[in-house]
């Protein structure tokens, strides 16, 4: 996508971890990445994901985020 002559990538990830004794995590993220100057890039990534029945651990929701700033020399 383009936005004011910059292009936006966007990408989704998902996975999947079934274990044989029954536990299973898996996690979504979406990620778009930016070039902000002729050198610079932001990539920017929200991420959901669920953990049941692993590392003793019932059931839990998994939040998270992540702004990564890129400058190449």
């Amino acid at each position: 996508m383009q936005t004011g002559g910059e292009t936006v990538n966007f990408a989704v990830n998902s996975f999947y971890d079934g274990f044989d004794a029954g536990p299973v995590r898996h996690r979504t993220t979406l990620q778009a990445r930016i070039n902000l100057l002729k050198k610079m890039e932001a990539t920017i990534s929200g991420e959901y994901g669920k953990v049941k029945g692993l590392y003793g651990i019932e059931e839990k929701n998994v939040f998270g985020c992540r702004l990564l700033m890129k400058y190449t020399l």
